[in-house]
């Protein structure tokens, strides 16, 4: 049979999947106050002093500033400095941030002069500097690290929230199913029988290549999406009974997994129609017409065109004869305009293709129904040569009802706008008999 064919070549491609996660969390560390004295400030320089300071148990240690939770002490102290104490403790924490990025400059310059201040707790014992979120610092790190480490902390929790959404589609399919036996290899993605793990529900996975600048956003969906994935999403909403459902699908970097519907025991319309002897009967046939004019007119309804209705996309459940339009790879969003990108199987395309290029949606459409229904009765397609010239009469073998060969004669009209609609197809009295 031919394949299907777009504007780009693609192949089927099975790749890592990715995944994002938000950063290691930092802690804020290095914050300090500046220290004080009674003395001016003018004073100190002047004479290059620095305050003497008193931890809270009375011993005197060198100066530099002082971490949250000390005390600054003058010579003459007060009975009360208790009392100050506890004040001074409250809003040196405060302080502390309000100063941090004087204190950090001040930091700065004792290392690069060697000398880093050591601090006495209240019980005398020497430590390094702490900071107000009870992180150490040594004297082997920037004080400024706080500042870069609260920066990547904000920044990668605001990137893990913004790709939230679009991580969530990445899990791996062989999380959820069991991926099975090749099925079908075709021009947009390979497909494999599979099973749901959950609970043993047989599916098909397909595995698509992404085409370049093919996403499209579709009405109802919140973002762009791969083709296929958007155009099965907006026909499964609702779900019709002839249309292939999606049940869900997976994002990759450069592919996608779609996990769809599998009918069991199924064969695609063109095997089926071998293993009958090459051609069905015109009850079969009919039956057959009658579901694929419902999916097509669902498809319509629902805002899509397929663009390449043939027996290979077209699954046959053996054993009730119910079928499902499949394959969306080559379908698009239904316009009024014509389409004047080549998307489909060429020996399917009406004659108004090969003359001008371009084609409408409804009479496309219509044309495909036709040759589909001839090759099913007559195991061969109606046109050998395709060009608008060749595809102005068809040929019937004998033995079909005049009531058939009206029907395909409609959907072969040379002239688009001489064709039935799907509507006007529906009320035909052949598939009603």
């Amino acid at each position: 049979m031919p394949k299907s064919k777009k504007s780009s070549d693609a192949r089927s491609v099975a790749e890592p999947e990715i995944r994002q996660t938000c950063g290691d969390n930092l802690g804020f560390s290095g914050s300090k106050r500046k220290p004080y004295s009674r003395r001016s400030k003018d004073a100190n320089k002047a004479e290059g002093t620095v305050p003497e300071l008193r931890a809270s148990g009375g011993q005197k240690r060198p100066g530099g500033p002082p971490s949250c939770g000390e005390e600054v002490v003058t010579k003459k102290q007060s009975e009360d400095r208790s009392l100050q104490t506890q004040s001074h403790k409250s809003s040196s924490c405060s302080s502390s941030k309000a100063t941090h990025t004087k204190s950090s400059r001040k930091a700065a310059e004792k290392k690069a002069e060697g000398a880093v201040p050591e601090l006495r707790s209240s019980g005398g014992q020497k430590r390094p500097t702490p900071s107000c979120g009870e992180e150490v610092v040594t004297k082997k790190q920037p004080e400024d690290r706080s500042l870069q480490t609260q920066s990547h902390k904000s920044s990668s929790c605001s990137s893990s929230k913004a790709t939230h959404t679009k991580s969530s589609r990445k899990a791996r399919a062989e999380k959820f199913y069991t991926k099975g036996e090749l099925l079908g290899r075709g021009g947009f993605g390979s497909v494999y029988a599979g099973t749901r793990k959950s609970d043993g529900l047989p599916v098909a996975l397909k595995y698509a290549k992404k085409l370049e600048d093919d996403e499209i956003q579709l009405p109802g969906l919140d973002r762009p999406l791969p083709r296929e994935v958007g155009l099965l999403k907006t026909v499964n909403s609702p779900s019709h009974p002839n249309v292939l459902r999606l049940y869900d699908w997976f994002d990759r970097r450069s592919s996608y997994v779609m996990a769809m519907e599998r009918p069991d025991p199924c064969q695609d319309l063109a095997e089926y129609c071998e293993r009958q002897g090459g051609a069905l009967g015109e009850g079969e046939a009919r039956h057959i017409t009658r579901q694929l004019l419902g999916a097509l007119q669902h498809c319509r309804q629902h805002g899509v065109v397929h663009r390449d209705v043939k027996p290979e996309n077209i699954l046959v459940q053996t054993d009730t004869r119910q079928i499902k339009l499949i394959d969306f790879g080559c379908g698009d969003p239904l316009k009024d305009t014509p389409y004047a990108e080549f998307s489909g199987t060429e020996s399917y395309q009406p004659p108004e293709w090969f003359e001008k290029q371009e084609f409408q949606a409804g009479p496309g459409t219509v044309w495909s129904v036709g040759v589909t229904l001839f090759q099913m009765l007559c195991g061969a397609l109606p046109f050998t040569t395709f060009n608008s010239g060749a595809m102005q009469q068809v040929y019937f073998p004998e033995g079909l009802s005049p009531g058939l060969r009206d029907f395909i004669s409609c959907c072969l009209r040379p002239r688009a706008e001489d064709r039935p609609t799907l509507g006007q197809l529906q009320l035909h009295p052949w598939l009603h008999q």
